[in-house]
């Protein structure tokens, strides 16, 4: 069962091995983990893409995104338009700093950055990120978002 989603990124400057502080080495990544758990309550994490989603609450991801089941919060990537099971989301920020090649320690190059991630499905239960600025909620448990937003007693 899932329990949990969680999303890292990393930078860091080396000197390179020929012109040291003048062409540094760089490396920028980010991990992607989804945190599981079994009938023992024992929770492990995995990298994402090694594991796909079977069910929510008794459905499919095809038969929750393809016949619009009250079950669980459905997003649409903006660019495609294309719809995924909103799974849980991540923040990963980073910084790095090298030596300058003129200044050296006392002006380093700094490198900077952060990103807001959501972890989805889609009909097949392939698990993936997304930047946050490139979905938007469409509906969550079968209420679209003015719904699901609106006071009980409104409704």
């Amino acid at each position: 069962m899932l329990v949990g989603a969680g999303y890292g990124a990393f930078a860091s400057s080396t000197p390179g091995v020929v012109l040291g502080n003048l062409m540094p080495q760089e490396q920028r990544g980010s991990y992607s983990m989804v945190a599981v758990t079994g009938p023992n309550g024992a929770i492990a994490w995995y990298r994402s893409e090694s594991l796909v989603v079977v069910s929510v609450d008794d459905h499919t991801p095809a038969d929750i995104l393809h016949h619009q089941r009250e079950v669980g919060t459905v997003i649409q990537q903006l660019r495609t338009g294309a719809f995924y099971l909103l799974l849980g989301t991540g923040f990963g920020a980073f910084a790095s700093a090298r030596p300058s090649a003129l200044m050296g320690n006392t002006r380093p190059v700094e490198t900077r950055g952060q990103q807001a991630m959501v972890c989805v499905c889609d009909d097949r239960g392939n698990i993936g990120w997304m930047p946050s600025h490139e979905v938007a909620i469409f509906q969550v448990d079968g209420h679209s978002v003015d719904e699901a937003l609106t006071p009980p007693k409104q409704r």
